[in-house]
């Protein structure tokens, strides 16, 4: 979303896009292809380059193109599904509630799907995926996690009522598609010994790699306390966390929902096979849930950005808030502002 505004004030040209970020983008009315076209149509918006940030590669290209071949022949919605971290990074001050990053994504998402629900009567269904396993990688207090859950959900039922019937948008708690609690429990220990085994056959870089990314979002004082933790065994709960982003990430049914069987997943980071690789908005890869959203104003338009921590913090002098009253300011606190970023 770009908004080109001229000689306007800042604080008109916010206004004008706060209401913009507060409906579901518009599209030009399409022709409805002819039915012998219409997989390869749909094909070809859903790999659309405006979109997509790196290209398919051939397993992911076949993978997508027989599952919409699939829905077609079916006549059933092509369905996505967003594997996400349902938390807010602990180093942004908007932890641990939905800010303005979440309104991106879903505003965007909801761009990239609208052109496809238009042509296709069958519709789309977008799901975004969660497990409050997530508590056990980076000791998110369950109450934090909660209020998360709460706000992104508040987010998508705005955006829901907004949408055409064929375009639906969901969460999906994967710990709720196994039978029962124990069932899961079970994948879970013979996962992590799986995992844990696995661990010392990376070598140091990848070892590295993954503890960066475990030290990076654990938090000391969460769930638990690990305020007075030595360093040694501190290192243990890093190397814990670690393991359980392997396990998680094997999951029988996490893996099955999201890409799998009939879903198309949609990723926000370059790498993962059978998958289609997205902005998480129009400026930005950064994952939404560890991403801050800013507006940038440059002289020619206003960008919506979400920023990593590392960003945010290099942009800090640069960044200002408009005090705002928008339909988000019930969902959070967040909202009663809109941060910017004004060079």
């Amino acid at each position: 979303m770009e908004i080109n505004e001229g000689e306007k004030s800042n604080d008109e040209k916010l206004e004008k896009i706060i209401q913009e970020l507060e409906t579901i983008p518009k599209i030009i009315e399409q022709e409805t292809p002819v039915k012998n076209d219409l997989s390869e149509v749909l094909f070809n918006k859903i790999n659309s380059s405006k979109f997509r940030r790196t290209a398919l590669d051939e397993e992911s290209r076949a993978d997508i193109k027989k599952k919409i071949e699939n829905a077609v022949a079916a006549n059933l919605p092509i369905e996505f599904s967003v594997p996400f971290g349902c938390y807010k990074s602990y180093l942004l001050p908007t932890y641990p509630e939905a800010d303005w990053a979440e309104v991106f994504n879903l505003r965007y998402l909801i761009s990239y799907l609208l052109p496809i629900a238009q042509i296709y009567k069958p519709g789309v269904i977008l799901s975004y995926s969660k497990t409050q396993l997530v508590n056990s990688i980076n000791n998110v207090p369950i109450k934090f996690y909660n209020s998360y859950t709460k706000s992104f959900s508040e987010i998508i039922a705005f955006f829901n009522k907004q949408c055409p019937k064929n375009l639906i948008i969901g969460l999906q708690e994967i710990n709720d598609l196994y039978d029962n609690e124990n069932e899961w429990k079970q994948e879970l220990a013979t996962l992590y010994e799986k995992c844990k085994i696995n661990w010392n056959s990376y070598d140091q870089s990848a070892q590295e790699k993954k503890l960066a990314s475990a030290k990076h979002n654990f938090i000391i004082k969460g769930e638990k306390d690990f305020s007075d933790t030595s360093p040694e065994e501190l290192e243990k709960e890093y190397i814990n966390a670690a393991i359980m982003v392997d396990t998680i990430e094997n999951f029988s049914h996490r893996r099955a929902f999201n890409k799998m069987t009939h879903r198309i997943q949609i990723v926000f980071l370059r790498g993962p096979s059978n998958s289609i690789h997205l902005g998480s908005c129009g400026t930005s890869t950064v994952q939404f849930w560890v991403g801050f959203g800013a507006i940038e104003i440059t002289e020619k338009a206003l960008l919506p950005r979400i920023l990593s921590f590392k960003q945010k913090e290099a942009l800090a002098e640069f960044i200002e808030r408009y005090p705002t009253t928008n339909a988000f300011c019930k969902v959070s606190k967040n909202f009663q502002t809109l941060p910017f970023i004004k060079k």
